[in-house]
């Protein structure tokens, strides 16, 4: 596990809620210690990237900048300094909100602070999960109440801060990503608090919360999951400390196959973009040519019907919607309702010109299980 001894001078001397289980580091932003706590631990926001569910980065790619394989950013840059301004506004925004969707203005032109908080500028480790951190933006202070449920907490909970641009809120329509339930469940579990807040701007001025309750079972599995790839990650450094040791005394056939054995150990792809990039940077070898295996062969068959059916169904969904959108003016109802499978939502959002369609409080009966069920012949 991580050595937390070269750190200790950083070390606060009381933890989030007087935690005995947490410590809390305090390392100024950007210094080497501020990079090197980071490696080989895996942070709240990192975890979906482990689970396969960041968009935006891979687990591979996060691998190799862990154990150094790749360099990470080590300087700031415009838009993650607009992020780190923008946090702070979104932070007041919150401690007047009351739950409803435009109160906050009046009590802001009021004056009238209805919840109180603190910024937070420290990696915060649980010593039940060492090989975990959570760095907030903000924390609750104790007495707030938590808009969930109405009731008042008794000691500091998680703040988590969000801005989100227009064209992103599509991915919103059917509640919070994935990414950012995982990341607001793993802060609940170092922080050993039961519920949080994600605060959310949308393109400046369009702000709202949406509260968590801790989710035992996405819990389990980010402790299982991470564990896992702590200790995968724990093995690839020294193997690769390996491969630079055998390139280094001109071993280059040993290095080749200990290369071969590291890209092996790396999970499957996922459905990220990301990985394209990643096998692009990989492939170095020009005009060459192997003969595919079976497993190949069926891969490449079922990656062919999938493409024609994407087509098929993407033409089919958008006659759908708009048949939807039909009825809805037609009857020129903003809400449609279908009695027990919910309602859909046909509005204008943030001033927009254009109408939605959110099926957000629709409940159609179906999950990915079913779904796959009913498609499972395009995928043999």
């Amino acid at each position: 596990m991580k050595d937390f001894a070269r750190f200790e001078k950083y070390l606060l001397p009381e933890s989030m809620n007087n935690d005995p289980k947490l410590l809390e580091y305090r390392i100024p932003k950007n210094i080497e210690d501020w990079h090197e706590f980071r490696k080989f631990s895996i942070g709240a926001s990192e975890v979906a990237v482990v689970l396969g569910q960041n968009p935006y980065q891979i687990f591979p790619s996060m691998i190799e900048e862990k154990i150094g394989i790749k360099e990470t950013r080590r300087s700031m840059n415009e838009s993650m300094m607009s992020g780190l301004l923008a946090e702070e506004g979104i932070l007041k925004r919150w401690s007047y909100h009351d739950g409803t969707d435009t109160n906050y203005v009046e009590n802001y032109m009021n004056g009238n602070v209805i919840r109180k908080y603190e910024e937070c500028d420290s990696y915060i480790v649980n010593i039940e999960y060492p090989w975990l951190f959570a760095s907030l933006d903000g924390k609750a202070l104790k007495g707030q109440q938590f808009l969930g449920t109405g009731q008042v907490i008794n000691k500091m909970f998680p703040i988590e801060c969000k801005t989100i641009k227009h064209f992103e809120s599509k991915k919103w329509l059917d509640g919070v990503p994935s990414m950012y339930r995982y990341q607001i469940n793993t802060q609940m579990l170092v922080t050993n608090t039961d519920v949080a807040e994600l605060a959310v701007l949308e393109d400046g001025y369009s702000f709202r919360i949406e509260p968590f309750k801790r989710d035992d079972a996405a819990c389990e599995l980010i402790l299982s999951e991470t564990y896992q790839a702590y200790e995968l990650m724990q093995y690839l450094l020294d193997l690769h400390n390996e491969i630079k040791k055998e390139r280094s005394i001109g071993n280059i056939k040993i290095a080749q196959d200990l290369e071969v054995e590291f890209l092996n150990k790396l999970p499957l792809p996922g459905d990220q973009d990301g990985y394209s990039e990643y096998y692009s940077e990989k492939m170095l070898a020009e005009s060459e040519s192997f003969l595919g295996d079976a497993n190949d062969a069926t891969l490449a068959a079922i990656s062919s019907k999938l493409r024609l059916a994407g087509k098929i169904i993407d033409k089919e969904q958008k006659q759908i919607d708009n048949l939807i959108k039909r009825s809805f003016v037609l009857n020129q109802g903003e809400y449609m309702d279908l009695s027990k499978n919910g309602k859909l939502r046909y509005y204008v959002k943030g001033g927009r010109v254009n109408h939605e369609l959110s099926f957000t409080s629709y409940k159609s009966g179906y999950d990915e299980a079913k779904v796959k069920e009913m498609i499972k012949d395009l995928l043999d």
